[in-house]
């Protein structure tokens, strides 16, 4: 559910890539090159005066410049020009030739589509019916569209489908061998909810794969064949780093009881035991003499809303195991279910530390955490993921314009999901160069830098970037999830929730007009939790400004023969 409720939120990253990152000086040869990024594949040019020339190039956007999408500067960085007929190596790997590249994508049968619809997910859409329509249509529509935007160096991508016939581990394995059978050079798992099994068998085959199943872990130990979506670990570096600057030392005096308040801070945690690493956010809390005095892991079943029944058994223990051991602040590493059965669980138990938000699974959400009690989440601060509703953004930063400034209104199927897939398989294409190949594809999306969100100074757009460019101690294989912005919980004042823009009684107030970090990032000076002259909630306008739209010339939209997928 995690991967149901966060695609809505992927849709930051546009299907020409990443919002535009913000201008820089140097991106010529022999300049160096931008924190954190991998030297280019060669063939790309990246950050070259040739490529910064090339006549698609703005090369006042970001350190190596951007090509347009439907607004300036929205696209991919800047490469060389490629003419046609020119050698680009023809078959550099399995499933390349001089012609084509073949990808397969694995998608949901119809009634994967119905249970993600019934639990509140967001399937693809026919935008000519209004009706829901099928991920690989939504594929297609959405490839078609990039294609239009992205290098290829004389190479068109040949999407090829296979159905899911399960999630259990039988089926998936099966469809991992239906899928190597036809060589491709890379795989994209369409499946709502990410099938581990599969993915894992394709990247032992040594075929780049990207879905929903993807951890940190699973990555780095399948490097450079494992890529995801969303890196929950990054909360638990980010968490560290933000409560060794701004709580380790202090009173817990946003407690909800008042003798707490006056204590010296104790922590302790409830953690995810298969997707957080406790050691590396104990590790990092203790550089800044910090430690957690009790750990509490339970077993998750990886979604955003968890399972109910789980967490209601498991919970009395960890709240009076906090307790007993004089915990005052204590960081929820927890799913909705089972950070709502603690909260209402330590009210029954008597028991109101502080609570810190981590943006673990989607727990900031107002929309969710307006079902928490709000006697208990009325202490609860931290760090979030999501950044503030934006009241009239229009559509900023959204893959569901550039996708419709392709395809012209009410035409088309789009996906978010699979808005963010083709977004990774492009981006990785037009970085690699014409010599493609797993590894210049890894290369090449390290290559880039980090764009969105903190990379950006863009309050309103999620930090989207790969390898080193996002400040983490190991590389990053996830799309998302590694800014953060400061946020507390006011449940009184009525709102919008991020993201949705649903009203009801329950918000999340960000600091310092929401501004976003990533690790290394994170300031010593305190934050003014609970202040809410100190802090906004929405935004009433776009606060970076938009860059001027461009036509989209030999579009459908524009009058050209391409049809959809559906049509």
């Amino acid at each position: 559910m995690r991967r149901w409720v966060g695609s809505i939120a992927v849709c930051a990253m546009a299907i020409a890539g990443v919002a535009a990152s913000a201008p820089s000086a140097r991106g010529a040869a022999g300049a160096a090159r931008a924190p954190g990024t991998a030297k280019a594949p060669a063939g790309t040019g990246i950050g070259s005066a040739a490529a910064m020339s090339n006549p698609k190039c703005n090369a006042t956007i970001g350190p190596y410049g951007r090509w347009n999408n439907d607004r300036v500067g929205t696209g991919p960085v800047c490469v060389i020009p490629w003419p046609a007929g020119k050698d680009n190596g023809g078959a550099t790997a399995q499933g390349v030739t001089k012609d084509a590249i073949t990808v397969v994508a694995i998608v949901p049968t119809a009634q994967q589509l119905a249970a993600q619809t019934s639990a509140g997910g967001s399937p693809p859409v026919d935008r000519a019916t209004g009706k829901t329509g099928t991920m690989q249509n939504a594929l297609r529509d959405l490839l078609t569209a990039a294609t239009h935007t992205y290098e290829g160096y004389g190479r068109t991508v040949d999407l090829q489908i296979v159905e899911s016939t399960g999630t259990d581990e039988a089926a998936q394995r099966a469809d991992a061998v239906a899928v190597l059978a036809k060589k491709p050079f890379a795989v994209i798992d369409a499946t709502p909810v990410g099938l581990d099994a599969f993915e894992a068998a394709i990247a032992s085959a040594h075929v780049p794969v990207n879905g929903y199943a993807g951890t940190v872990t699973k990555s780095l130990k399948q490097a450079p064949y494992r890529w995801g979506q969303s890196d929950a670990q990054a909360s638990a570096i980010n968490a560290a780093e933000f409560a060794g600057k701004q709580l380790v030392g202090g009173s817990a005096q946003w407690a909800g009881d008042t003798s707490l308040q006056k204590q010296k801070r104790a922590f302790g945690t409830i953690y995810a035991d298969a997707t957080i690493d406790l050691d590396a956010f104990s590790a990092q809390l203790a550089k800044y003499k910090g430690k957690v005095v009790e750990a509490l892991p339970y077993t998750s079943n990886g979604s955003t809303l968890g399972d109910s029944v789980t967490a209601q058994e498991a919970a009395p223990t960890i709240v009076a195991k906090l307790k007993s051991a004089g915990v005052t602040t204590v960081f929820l590493f927890t799913d909705v279910a089972m950070t709502s059965a603690v909260l209402k669980q330590a009210t029954q138990q008597e028991y109101r530390p502080e609570w810190v938000i981590t943006a673990y699974q989607y727990q900031d959400l107002s929309i969710l955490s307006r079902n928490y009690d709000p006697d208990q989440w009325a202490h609860a601060f931290g760090i979030s993921n999501l950044y503030p509703y934006v009241a009239s953004a229009g559509g900023q930063n959204s893959s569901n314009d550039a996708f419709a400034w392709f395809w012209g209104p009410n035409n088309g199927t789009y996906s978010v999901q699979g808005g963010s897939w083709i977004a990774w398989l492009m981006t990785g294409v037009h970085a690699a160069g014409p010599n493609l190949t797993p590894k210049t594809f890894q290369q090449g999306l390290f290559a880039l830098p980090a764009a969105g969100g903190a990379a950006s100074s863009n309050p309103a757009a999620f930090q989207t970037g790969y390898g080193k460019t996002v400040g983490l101690p190991y590389d990053e294989y996830m799309a998302l999830g590694t800014d953060f912005a400061p946020v507390w919980f006011d449940a009184k004042t009525d709102s919008f929730s991020q993201i949705l823009g649903t009203k009801g009684t329950g918000t999340t107030w960000y600091l310092d007009g929401a501004k976003r970090y990533h690790a290394g990032q994170w300031p010593t000076k305190p934050f003014a939790f609970f202040d809410a002259s100190a802090s906004i909630n929405q935004f009433d306008t776009p606060p970076v400004p938009l860059t001027a739209s461009v036509p989209c010339v030999e579009c459908p939209s524009s009058g050209s023969s391409v049809r959809p997928a559906a049509g």
